[in-house]
């Protein structure tokens, strides 16, 4: 994480709207994500997670480390760094030393709620899951046989397909060949 180059203003993978950082905030929240964080230039890493995002203090809550000295250092650092993944995106952002706050009567973390979000998506298409609730099937045809096979995501991008039927590999779109 300590690679990771600061945003710029016209840094294209930048986050500033309010609205849009609530949003990631909340997704990586409600969805219960991993959040690797990262103090004294990379020479203390935790993984935790968000507790709770306080609108009223304008702070986002998380989790201690679970030894003691570790959230020690973390809070002898000026700079904390945080990373994480959200629907296959990376997502980085930065704050300042963290404060001890309690929550639900525990002790925790908060730091400010951060001006900026990056959201790393460096493909044009990127691949979406398919709903569970609505399966997506593909059935593939060669001669008299067919196969078919439940379809976990979609991309926009480039599709490309190998099946072996038989003695023959099966290539939609680009012609068949024997194996």
């Amino acid at each position: 994480m300590t690679s990771q180059l600061p945003p710029t203003e016209d840094d294209p993978y930048q986050i500033q709207s309010k609205f849009e950082i609530l949003r990631v905030l909340r997704a990586i929240e409600k969805g219960g994500l991993l959040l690797h964080m990262e103090a004294n230039q990379g020479n203390d890493r935790i993984v935790t997670t968000i507790l709770d995002i306080d609108l009223d203090n304008n702070v986002v809550v998380i989790d201690t480390a679970n030894k003691e000295e570790k959230t020690r250092n973390l809070l002898q650092s000026e700079h904390t760094h945080f990373e994480t993944s959200v629907d296959k995106i990376k997502v980085t952002f930065q704050g300042p030393t963290p404060e001890v706050v309690s929550y639900e009567g525990q002790p925790a973390l908060a730091i400010p709620i951060p001006e900026s979000i990056r959201r790393l998506q460096r493909r044009e298409f990127f691949r979406v899951n398919v709903p569970v609730s609505e399966p997506a099937m593909v059935i593939l045809r060669l001669n008299n046989e067919s196969k078919s096979f439940l379809l976990h995501d979609i991309s926009g991008g480039d599709q490309w397909w190998r099946l072996v039927f038989g003695g023959r590999i099966a290539n939609p779109g680009r012609g068949d060949r024997h194996a």
